[in-house]
């Protein structure tokens, strides 16, 4: 069964390469977008938090590269730096995005369906009124 969240979609979407309307190489807009993605995916469960030169030894861009994309990240909350140990990791908005309605009644649906199926049974989900999920 697919696995439909934003993660998987960007890799998918990098697997099939980026070309612009005249079929030549990516353009410098793009290549930025893929070099920020590039860089917020090397954060993952086992390093949650980065330092510049971790993320610029992944990369493969130099540190003011990596600098100028964290910089931005950071002034629309998709990373968060810890100035007293010098770190960054993921921020607010990747939350917003990762747990978007869309995203979780797709992710709910897919697993409400898998469990319905192993214990033949009805599954319903249901949340608290005050559960609220940021827009």
């Amino acid at each position: 069964m697919p696995n439909y969240n934003l993660c998987n979609l960007v890799l998918q979407k990098e697997t099939i390469g980026f070309h612009d309307r005249t079929g030549g190489n990516m353009s410098q807009t793009i290549r930025s977008v893929k070099q920020a993605l590039d860089a917020m995916f090397s954060f993952s469960r086992q390093t949650p938090e980065l330092s510049i030169s971790q993320i610029y030894e992944d990369v493969g861009l130099h540190e003011s590269s990596v600098h100028r994309l964290l910089a931005t990240l950071e002034g629309k909350q998709f990373v968060e730096r810890y100035t007293l140990i010098g770190v960054y990791r993921l921020g607010i908005n990747m939350l917003h995005l990762a747990i978007s309605p869309w995203n979780l009644t797709i992710c709910a649906s897919i697993q409400i369906a898998t469990y319905t199926e192993c214990v033949n049974n009805i599954v319903k989900l249901s949340t608290s009124p005050s559960l609220t999920i940021p827009q």
